[in-house]
């Protein structure tokens, strides 16, 4: 009897975890600190719980690994080739999904508009608009609807904090956190640089 117990509170257990992962909501990404080295460490806030973004290694080349949490699930976003263009294409593993997050072209341009692939899952990154600031805007799209991301506040560090509007609640919290990390990146990545 007591195994039966066990039995049905560890399946229920396990629905209810599916069900929470596809009802998710994400709502903010901010940084954990502030400083010169804010970038590598963030709070993925979410309708339930905070998740966490941060680079794996220190050093100048600390941008190109990436642990990602969310209650007990672990991942990483790395880079997948080398060189300068680097940024440009990334693989990701996160819970039980896997894929790859890569811009749509090449070019100066290029980082405005991103795909995410995950078996027959694609979901699109764009920014919304053009322009030196196009990078605090963004839009996410895929099967199950989409995604707003953009700064909360406007000025110079502004790639510190943004705001989500999570209109995607079907898709898995794992793959829009996933899908959220190139706005993140570039962001911040484009946003220094354009301020020399």
């Amino acid at each position: 009897m007591r195994i039966i117990i066990i039995a049905a509170f560890l399946i229920c257990f396990s629905i209810t975890l599916i069900g929470q992962e596809k009802d998710t909501e994400l709502k903010s990404i901010e940084t954990i600190y502030s400083g010169e080295g804010a970038w590598k460490d963030w709070y993925i806030r979410t309708n339930g719980s905070t998740g966490r973004l941060e680079t794996t290694y220190s050093g100048e080349e600390a941008w190109r690994n990436w642990n990602i949490s969310y209650i007990s699930r672990t991942g990483e976003i790395r880079t997948t080739y080398s060189g300068k263009d680097a940024w440009q294409s990334w693989s990701f593993s996160f819970s039980d999904y896997s894929g790859t997050i890569r811009t749509v072209c090449s070019g100066e341009d290029s980082w405005k508009s991103w795909t995410l692939s995950s078996g027959d899952v694609t979901i699109r990154i764009e920014t919304v608009y053009s322009g030196s600031d196009a990078w605090q805007s963004w839009r996410i799209t895929g099967k199950s609807g989409n995604i707003e991301i953009s700064t909360t506040y406007s000025g110079k560090e502004s790639w510190k904090n943004w705001s989500i509007t999570d209109r995607m609640r079907e898709e898995s919290v794992y793959l829009k956190m996933a899908a959220v990390f190139p706005c993140v990146f570039s962001g911040f990545f484009f946003s220094t640089e354009s301020q020399g």
